[in-house]
């Protein structure tokens, strides 16, 4: 049984508009293309960084979020 109240309905939404935003700014990537150059805020040091940063190192990219 699927559940249609906040556990549920909240994501499906979000993930929703998520794809429809990101659809429609960002160009088509494929299996295969190198992963695009992003900026992100280092949670420790409250600074800005960029993936290109870390070019040519091993890295892990964990994405997370409570709904």
């Amino acid at each position: 049984m699927i559940p249609f109240g906040g556990s549920f309905l909240k994501p499906a939404l979000a993930s929703l508009l998520l794809s429809v935003l990101v659809t429609s700014s960002v160009p088509a990537i494929q299996i295969g293309d190198p992963v695009p150059d992003f900026e992100y805020i280092d949670v420790a040091t409250q600074t800005p960084l960029l993936k290109s940063d870390y070019e040519g190192k091993v890295t892990v990219l964990v994405l997370w979020a409570h709904w």
